[in-house]
């Protein structure tokens, strides 16, 4: 059974956060993090409405599930993605999800003292070192949520 409104009463939080997606039927819920929460429960509904979606999800919404969201930490505007992580992963944790609920694998970024020990053992290996500061660079960066925090040129 395919439905449009797959996840009911969208959050207007256009803000750093953490959320949940709780099936409304079984209490199986999803942990994200998002810089924008709105706009990223609202890529979840169409994934859903498209069945583009992890196969976690697939059997529940054919059976016609319908999942709420809900905004459970509310994260500062300048918010590193680290942090971000950090949060999501502990309520990932919390609510136990990569075992008895939709999580998949655990949160996709690693901790800043992972890819430090990381550069460590690059050291020898110019390009990988390269590649690791990127990414160690780019998480320690301010997140904001809107275009009027961004720096201008």
């Amino acid at each position: 059974m395919k439905q449009d409104n797959n996840i009911k009463l969208i959050p207007n939080f256009d803000c750093i956060g953490v959320y949940t997606l709780t099936n409304d039927i079984n209490g199986k819920m999803y942990v994200g993090g998002s810089k924008n929460v709105h706009n990223r429960i609202k890529q979840h509904e169409i994934s859903f409405r498209n069945r583009k979606c992890p196969l976690a999800f697939l059997g529940d919404l054919e059976q016609g599930h319908t999942f709420s969201a809900r905004v459970i930490e509310i994260m500062p505007e300048g918010t590193t993605r680290f942090k971000l992580s950090e949060r999501e992963a502990y309520f990932t944790e919390l609510y136990d999800t990569l075992n008895n609920g939709y999580n998949t694998a655990p949160t996709v970024v690693c901790t800043k003292e992972d890819l430090i020990a990381s550069l460590g053992e690059s050291i020898d290996n110019e390009k990988t070192m390269r590649y690791l500061v990127g990414i160690l660079s780019k998480n320690l960066e301010p997140m904001y949520s809107s275009n009027k925090h961004e720096k201008t040129a």
